[in-house]
C-alpha cells in the first residue's frame, strides 16, 4: 500500500517542508508503506532520503514503545542521521534508533537475547581488542597449519568468516576456511566477541531461534538501512530473516559503489532485494552534487548509461584529461603539478583529492605518489587518518 502525500496528515513544518522539497521519486520513496529498495546514483541524496524516511515514520506510522530501527556503515554517518532527524522536528529521533550493524546487533540482539539463545552472556569486556585477536588469529593459523601472516590476510579471513556465517560456501584455500573456524570457535570458547561475531552470532540466534526475531520485529516495524551494497552476506541474511519475520524494509544503494567487495560485501544482494516483487524498487536519477560533465564522463567509465543527468544542467563541470608519457614516477610528477596549479588558483588544499588504484608489493602506486608529493612539500592527509 502507497500512502498519497496529498492526505490530510499534520507534520511538523520543518518535516513537511523538507519533504515537499525532495523530488517525485524521492517521496515517492518515503511515504510508500511497502518493502523499498531505492536505487540511488553518486550525489542522488541518499542520506537526505533516509532522513526524511526515518522522521516520517516516526512522526505519522511507528510510536512508542515501538521504534524505528536505521542502520549505517560507521559511526559518523550514524551520527550524521540523528542530527538532522533532530531538526525536523523537536521529537525526532526520539522513537529512532540509528546505529551501525555492530551496535545494533550488539544492543539489540546480543545483549539481550545471547543467553537465552545458549550463548555466553555478553558484557563488559565481551569485545576483544586488536591484540587479543591478533594472537588467537595466529593461534588459529598454527592449529591447521596455515604458514601466511595472519596481519596480511585481515581482509580475506573477514570476507571467508561473513561466507561462514552466512552459510554460503567461501571459496576459499581449505587451511583458510579450517583457520577462521577454529578462530571463531577459540571466540566461543573464551566467552568473547569482535566485530564480525558481533554480527554473525546475531544472525545464528535469529535464525535458530525464530521467536527471537518475532521479538525484534515487535520492536522494530521497520528497518532502514543506509548504503546497502556494502553490508555483505550476514547484514543481508538478517534483513531477510527479519523480513520474513514481519519487519519493513527499506533499502538505499548503490551497485557501482560498491567498494568493499575484498570483506565480501557484494551489490547482488542489494539487486537481489530489487528483483523481488515483494518489494518497491525506486531508482534515483538526479545528481545533485555534480556537473554534467562529471555526470557524462561517470557513465562512459561504467560502460553502461544509467540515465543520471545533473540537477544543474548549466553547470556543466570541468574535465581535464592530461595524457602522461613515461612511468609512474611521471604520472606522480604530473600530480604535483596539477596541485600546484590548482593551490596556485585559490583552491584549498583540503579540497583537493588524489585517487589511485590499490597500492601491491609489485606496483606501490600510494608509495611513489607520497615520495613526489614529499619531495614538493607538498602535505598529505593519507588513509586511515594517517598524516604522511
Amino acid at each position: 500500500m502507497t500512502i498519497a502525500l496529498d492526505e490530510p496528515l499534520l507534520l511538523p513544518a520543518p518535516l513537511a517542508r523538507e519533504i515537499n522539497a525532495l523530488s517525485a521519486a524521492q517521496r515517492r520513496a518515503v511515504v510508500s508503506m511497502d518493502h523499498t529498495v531505492v536505487l540511488a546514483g553518486p550525489g542522488a541524496g541518499k542520506t537526505r532520503l533516509l532522513v526524511a524516511k526515518a522522521a516520517y515514520l516516526a512522526f505519522a506510522q511507528v510510536h512508542a514503545p515501538q521504534r524505528v530501527g536505521c542502520l549505517t556503515y560507521g559511526a559518523k554517518a550514524a551520527e550524521e542521521v540523528r542530527r538532522r532527524l533532530r531538526s525536523l522536528y523537536s521529537g525526532g529521533g526520539r522513537n529512532v534508533t540509528c546505529a551501525t550493524v555492530h551496535s545494533f546487533c550488539l544492543a539489540e540482539i546480543l545483549t539481550p537475547f545471547a543467553v537465552i539463545a545458549g550463548h555466553p552472556p555478553v558484557g563488559v569486556g565481551s569485545v576483544i581488542d586488536a591484540s587479543r585477536q591478533g594472537v588467537l588469529r595466529q593461534l588459529a593459523y598454527d592449529r591447521v597449519g596455515l604458514q601466511d601472516d595472519p596481519r596480511w590476510n585481515e581482509h580475506r579471513d573477514v570476507a571467508c568468516r561473513r561466507a561462514l556465517f552466512a552459510g554460503e560456501n567461501p571459496r576459499f584455500d581449505p587451511r583458510v576456511i579450517a583457520a577462521a573456524k577454529a578462530y571463531d570457535q577459540m571466540l566461543a570458547d573464551d566467552s568473547a566477541l569482535d566485530f564480525e561475531a558481533m554480527v554473525g552470532r546475531s544472525l545464528q540466534i535469529l535464525r535458530d531461534r525464530p521467536a527471537v526475531s518475532r521479538l525484534i520485529a515487535a520492536r522494530f516495524p521497520w528497518l532502514l538501512v543506509d548504503e546497502y551494497q556494502d553490508m555483505g552476506p550476514v547484514l543481508h541474511a538478517i534483513v531477510t530473516t527479519l523480513r520474513d519475520a514481519g519487519v519493513h524494509i527499506f533499502a538505499v544503494g548503490d551497485p557501482d559503489q560498491s567498494i568493499h567487495g575484498f570483506t565480501g560485501s557484494d551489490p547482488r544482494y542489494l539487486l537481489e532485494l530489487a528483483n523481488d516483487p515483494a518489494f518497491h524498487t525506486e531508482p534515483l536519477h538526479i545528481n545533485y552534487r555534480a556537473g554534467q560533465a562529471l555526470v557524462s564522463a561517470a557513465a562512459i567509465v561504467l560502460g553502461e548509461d544509467r540515465g543520471y543527468t545533473a540537477h544543474d544542467q548549466t553547470a556543466g563541470g570541468v574535465l581535464d584529461h592530461r595524457p602522461v608519457a613515461g612511468g609512474i614516477t611521471d604520472h606522480a610528477k604530473q600530480v604535483v603539478r596539477v596541485i600546484k596549479e590548482l593551490t596556485d588558483a585559490g583552491i584549498a588544499p583540503h579540497h583537493i583529492a588524489v585517487l589511485y588504484p590499490r597500492n601491491r608489493k609489485n606496483a606501490p602506486l600510494r608509495d611513489w605518489l607520497l615520495d613526489a608529493l614529499a619531495d614538493a612539500g607538498v602535505a598529505v592527509a593519507g588513509e586511515r587518518a594517517q598524516v604522511w
